[in-house]
């Protein structure tokens, strides 16, 4: 019984320390200065700092690269060989934005494949073939298709890394609290940690002693702290 109490301190414990981390993270949200942006651009800046502070940029890193290699890929494609294989998801990729740029949705009917993957897989040359049946069937030449694609995914690639280095900024510069809270907040964290620590060995040794094992006693240690003439 004694020791399902200590058990509970400790649930208790990591549960403050996580309403502490979030109090924390509150606290720094709080004291950005966004007020600099319009409601929808700070909102998409919110976004972005929340997703770092969650520990989620370099998922947001990830989605700018995706699209670096998308451009690449885009402005390479006429100049490849055709016979090139092309890795299924990447063409699917590649289809799928020049269809969402290029293709007005009202002319996108839900569930429809506009464009069929051939039986022997994706190569340049049947990702072009299909590029210029999709001109022929809006009006534009390939060469349009390609450019309009590669602006929109473009525009879309700087526009997120605008907003992740806006973000950084702020988390870098902008996001710690005031000195007098988080002398607060660390001495509450400092607490917390030594509590978690003081219950895991208390527990540690009841249950050695539940089970006949050897009990480690703790051992007190003496600090002396000195400084020389130069308050060292």
């Amino acid at each position: 019984m004694l020791e399902d109490e200590i058990v509970y301190g400790i649930a208790m414990t990591l549960l403050q320390m996580h309403r502490l981390y979030r109090r924390e993270k509150q606290i720094s949200l709080e004291h950005m200065k966004v007020d600099c942006f319009s409601p929808v651009e700070k909102e998409h800046v919110q976004e972005q700092v929340d997703a770092i502070l969650d520990g989620r940029g370099a998922e947001l890193r990830l989605e700018i690269t995706i699209l670096d290699n998308l451009i690449t890929t885009l402005e390479t494609l006429p100049n490849d060989p055709t016979e090139m294989p092309l890795e299924d998801e990447a063409a699917k990729q590649l289809l799928n934005w020049i269809i969402g740029v290029n293709v007005s949705q009202k002319h996108l009917r839900k569930g429809e494949v506009i464009i069929t993957m051939p039986p022997q897989g994706w190569t340049v040359g049947s990702v072009l073939e299909a590029v210029s049946e999709l001109a022929d069937a809006v009006g534009k030449t390939p060469e349009v298709i390609i450019a309009n694609t590669t602006q929109q995914v473009t525009e879309e690639r700087d526009e997120r890394r605008e907003k992740l280095k806006i973000a950084w900024h702020y988390v870098e510069h902008d996001s710690l609290p005031k000195p007098e809270m988080a002398a607060l907040l660390n001495i509450y964290d400092r607490r917390l940690l030594n509590n978690l620590g003081r219950l895991y060995n208390l527990l540690e040794r009841m249950q050695a002693s539940r089970l006949g094992k050897p009990i480690v006693p703790t051992v007190p240690v003496d600090v002396t702290i000195t400084h020389d003439c130069n308050g060292e």
